[in-house]
């Protein structure tokens, strides 16, 4: 327990560790006070037109989708997309990008999570180069439920291969037959917010990575190794000491850090949006029956193990590494490498079977849950979400004693016997 303390001490008193942790601590801060400063609405008061900004615009959104919230029944979405209907028509413009932002506001914003899933869920419908809430016939929206299943349908039939068409629509039938319907819709929370979550989980992996790299090579790089490893507890012991100190510091700093964001979020968005379902924020052929608070959970959970998994390979390429730059080079080279390939192997499953696979932007296991992605793994279809956690797993068990191995028998025994050749 000593040498375990010892070398959380020594890791916390690096200076440029130190940087990188206070750095990714104002992060978080940072990337929550964006999101609330970019919520803006214009809307008419009278003859005046008012603008409002941060928290403000947040509960006047929030009063105005009142009336639209709660369980989003199909009797709800047929109304919503009249209602939607007769506002476009009352004005004659077919997107409601062609009205003023203040009539956008008052009357459009409070119905417009309606009319994205009706969008989303009739989009086969749209004609005459005009949206599907338009063009698709009204009375579909009483059987919307019934729709959803018909749109993963044309999805599937679309996306993927005829010989794997039938597996993908059993199982993706099955789990989506589980999702709690009517969908429910409470409060308000921006995607971008949710976005700027996800982008600081990456970062804070990357910066985590840059901290974990010199654990072994910088020793080997000052040859501090050489009288380690003649010490009594100097090989295996002392290297599972160190895996445990950049692990427990590197996972406190991630859950510090997304409190703070998460804190932050829900100070100027308040918790009502926890209880919505996330097929009304993501897609609504996302295979998880969660509402918004257990998918944040969920996600804070699964960026643990996703960063347990790659520092873990990060300190493979410590110990074969005999300079600190080489062995933080490469290691965010591994960081990133999913991120590098995901536009040519998005429905590959090499994309999502690296240690850091789900860090990244495209490739983000934030994005695989909130979309519908299924990849080839032997040809058995899975979705890729499932892929990069049980990856993560599997790394998560076998790397801890690879790199407890190599640490202990790379250089050979060191002592007066079999003196190691150095450079003087």
């Amino acid at each position: 327990m000593r040498i375990y303390l010892n070398e959380i001490r020594r890791i916390l008193s690096i200076k440029t560790n130190q940087i990188i942790i206070l750095f990714s601590l104002l992060l978080a801060i940072l990337l929550s006070i964006a999101p609330i400063n970019f919520t803006k609405i214009t809307y008419g008061e009278g003859d005046q037109v008012k603008n409002l900004k941060g928290k403000e615009a947040i509960e006047y959104i929030k009063k105005a989708k009142e009336p639209y919230s709660g369980k989003i029944t199909e009797d709800l979405i047929y109304n919503g997309t009249k209602k939607y209907r007769e506002i476009l028509r009352k004005y004659n413009v077919t997107d409601r990008s062609e009205l003023k932002p203040e009539i956008n506001t008052k009357e459009l914003m409070p119905i417009e999570h309606i009319s994205k899933k009706v969008n989303e869920v009739f989009t086969d419908s749209q004609s005459n180069n005009l949206p599907p809430v338009l063009s698709m016939d009204i009375n579909d929206n009483k059987y919307f439920y019934n729709k959803v299943f018909d749109h993963l349908n044309k999805v599937i039939e679309n996306e993927y291969p005829n010989k794997a068409q039938n597996q993908i629509i059993e199982k993706s039938e099955k789990a989506l037959g589980k999702i709690k319907t009517p969908y429910e819709y409470y409060g308000y929370y921006s995607t971008d917010a949710n976005d700027y979550r996800g982008f600081y989980n990456t970062i804070i992996i990357i910066l985590m990575v840059v901290v974990a790299a010199p654990i072994f090579s910088s020793d080997s790089e000052n040859d501090l190794d050489y009288i380690f490893k003649t010490t009594k507890y100097g090989r295996r012991k002392f290297a599972i000491y160190k895996i445990l100190a950049i692990l427990t510091i590197s996972v406190l700093t991630l859950l510090l850090g997304n409190f703070i964001q998460g804190s932050i979020l829900d100070y100027a968005f308040g918790t009502e949006y926890k209880k919505t379902s996330v097929q009304m924020m993501f897609s609504a052929l996302s295979l998880h029956n969660w509402n918004f608070g257990q998918f944040n959970k969920y996600m804070l959970i699964c960026n643990s193990i996703i960063l347990i998994s790659t520092i873990l390979a990060t300190l493979i390429i410590s110990v074969l590494s005999k300079r600190k730059v080489e062995s933080i080079m490469k290691s965010i080279l591994l960081a990133v490498f999913p991120t590098i390939i995901s536009p040519i192997g998005m429905i590959s499953a090499i994309n999502y079977i690296f240690p850091s696979s789900g860090v990244g932007l495209l490739n983000s296991l934030q994005n695989q849950i909130a979309d519908f992605n299924f990849v080839n793994v032997f040809g058995n279809w899975m979705s890729s979400s499932s892929l990069i956690m049980i990856s993560a797993v599997i790394y998560i068990i076998i790397l801890p004693s690879l790199v407890v191995m190599m640490y202990s028998k790379i250089g050979g025994n060191y002592g007066l016997n079999n003196p190691r050749s150095r450079k003087i």
